[in-house]
């Protein structure tokens, strides 16, 4: 699991899905419980430092090419 460096909301997440996958489910929303993570960015800084991880594809393009591929080959 690596992250890209940007934080990316539950909205913006599911509407990269969308738009992915075509589809036109829209989000069911509920009450907020504990421990949810409204957004989520991680901090990428060490493994650009030890490992030169420089991230290619947003979020968005990843959830692309990969439903691509799996619509593709399996």
């Amino acid at each position: 699991n690596i992250a890209y460096g940007e934080r990316t909301s539950l909205n913006e997440l599911w509407a990269a899905i969308k738009e992915s996958t075509k589809t036109s489910v829209d989000p069911i929303y509920g009450p907020e419980r504990n421990g949810d993570v409204p957004h989520s960015l991680a901090d990428i800084s060490k493994g650009r430092i030890l490992l030169d991880y420089q991230p290619k594809f947003s979020v968005a393009d990843g959830l692309k090419r990969a439903y691509d591929w799996y619509k593709a080959n399996l």
